[in-house]
């Protein structure tokens, strides 16, 4: 899916472009973790400049919609707070269809998880994001490389 900007760029600055998404996921985890809240001062500017770099406005946008739509509905009874929207369009904005996949993956994977480990409290849900994604995308790679 991401195939069709590596034309616009130089190979080495769509990797650094990953790069910079990558650690801009880690930072958003961390604040997740560390202090329940994603921070706006991060993830707008982030979700801006990974959707200009990656033309992938549409992306992010859907991105958004199904974050929304997860947090209207509760999913599955995991709370899902307005961070949570704002890290699913950022996901859009920067991994495309992986992203997308991924949050829905993380979606169905927290209650999972909830139920088996019996925990009750609130809980982070970038990292679960952020496995899912990393997951999503490596199974690509790995599907694509075993096809013929």
């Amino acid at each position: 899916m991401m195939s069709n900007i590596i034309h616009l760029m130089q190979p080495y600055q769509f990797i650094a472009g990953l790069g910079m998404a990558w650690v801009a996921f880690m930072v958003l985890m961390t604040c997740d973790v560390r202090d329940k809240r994603i921070p706006n001062v991060i993830v707008y500017p982030a979700m801006i400049f990974f959707s200009w770099l990656f033309s992938s406005w549409v992306w992010c946008l859907a991105g958004f919609a199904i974050g929304f739509a997860a947090y209207i509905l509760k999913a599955f009874g995991q709370r899902i707070g307005e961070g949570d929207v704002k890290l699913a369009a950022f996901m859009g904005a920067t991994l495309q269809v992986y992203g997308i996949a991924a949050f829905a993956l993380a979606i169905l994977f927290v209650p999972l998880y909830r139920f088996i480990s019996d925990i009750k409290k609130p809980m982070a849900f970038a990292p679960f994001a952020m496995t899912c994604a990393i997951l999503v995308t490596i199974g690509d790679k790995v599907a694509r490389a075993m096809l013929p």
